[in-house]
């Protein structure tokens, strides 16, 4: 069931897993960085209104060249509330490029669940495990 749309990503939820997959868009190479923030806070606002404990991102369109300055919000903002909010898994699925580029979240594992997958079909097998 798709929860939220905008012309650089989507929200869906699913029902079988109770996990929530955002994916970037082609579109979301145009955006600024006050529009990643944005769309980012959305995954947010229906974890903590779902109550989701597992995430799936597919990063394979994300070409945002994220500032120092993003990265310590997503890292020191939205990580720590996903974290606090209970979700127990995050799978990304991405290129080898971008997970470089993700490489600074700051995840204990005993907390949460990070993974890093190259297609969907594998993330959403360890999604459901």
């Amino acid at each position: 069931m798709q929860l939220y749309a905008s012309p650089y990503s989507e929200l869906l939820y699913v029902k079988e897993s109770h996990s929530l997959w955002a994916v970037w868009l082609q579109e979301s190479k145009k955006m600024v960085e006050t529009q990643v923030k944005f769309e980012i806070s959305q995954i947010l606002i229906f974890v903590l209104k779902l109550k989701i404990k597992k995430i799936v991102v597919d990063t394979r369109n994300y070409v945002f060249n994220e500032t120092r300055e993003l990265q310590n919000w997503i890292s020191q903002i939205y990580i720590p509330q996903i974290m606090n909010s209970g979700v127990l898994k995050y799978a990304i699925i991405t290129n080898t490029q971008v997970s470089q580029k993700l490489a600074f979240l700051p995840v204990p594992d005993e907390v949460m669940m990070i993974e890093y997958f190259n297609n969907p079909e594998d993330a959403k097998i360890w999604i459901n495990t």
